[in-house]
């Protein structure tokens, strides 16, 4: 199973380092397959708010360069983690500017998607979603946001699973493991077998180049957030 680290946290920030170095022990650890990828040394423009991958180019990003791989590492991976200082209780610049390249996995009409209006995933395999953010203090209204933050992107995106965390890096590698393992087990993504996910096969941007985009189906299962 393939867990997806999308790294929004800025250059020689050592307080991210160390969670983050706990994160990929106990992911790896639970028996999850890592994709790192360190978005601050990715060239990404950001997203033009135009719909262009939806009207111009369907399924990607009408600028060629690495937003187009946004959707398809997301729809490749069985579990995405969103690492990022909390910033005003939300994602920082880089991450942002990246998951807002995550519009070409969705299609354009909208459809009612439990008792809410959302646009329906293109693709058929859904990755779970985990928020890890970063914080001076790991309680509060930042917190809350974020949680909500992520609460929110999950219901755009229709995973099965999805759930938040916010860790305080003066904590110390004890703690910060204990809340990660928290939130990975409320979620149900304790290990992959636990999530129950199966990995994609052939199933995203890839596949769709061969036989055409999966029907989009309502989406399903548990939804858990975690302060």
């Amino acid at each position: 199973m393939n867990a997806l680290i999308m790294d929004g946290t800025a250059a020689g920030d050592a307080g991210a380092a160390a969670v983050k170095a706990v994160l990929v022990e106990h992911l790896g650890n639970a028996g999850w397959q890592l994709d790192d990828w360190v978005l601050r040394e990715t060239r990404m423009a950001p997203c033009d708010g135009d719909f262009g991958c939806w009207i111009k180019t369907p399924g990607q990003c009408v600028h060629a360069d690495a937003g187009r791989d946004v959707s398809r590492r997301m729809t490749a991976a069985d579990l995405v983690v969103l690492f990022t200082r909390v910033t005003f209780g939300g994602f920082s610049y880089e991450l942002k500017k990246a998951v807002d390249h995550a519009i070409p996995a969705l299609m354009p009409w909208l459809q009612e998607q439990g008792g809410q209006t959302g646009h329906p995933m293109r693709y058929e395999h859904e990755p779970a979603l985990l928020g890890v953010g970063l914080a001076a203090g790991d309680d509060g209204e930042p917190a809350r946001v974020f949680a909500a933050q992520v609460a929110r992107m999950a219901s755009n995106l229709s995973p099965r699973r999805h759930g938040a965390v916010v860790c305080d890096p003066r904590a110390g590698g004890q703690e910060i493991g204990r809340r990660l393992d928290a939130a990975l087990a409320a979620a149900g993504l304790a290990t992959p077998a636990a999530a129950g996910l199966a990995t994609p096969a052939a199933a995203g941007p890839a596949a769709a180049a061969a036989t055409g985009p999966a029907a989009p189906t309502a989406p399903d299962g548990d939804r858990v957030e975690v302060a």
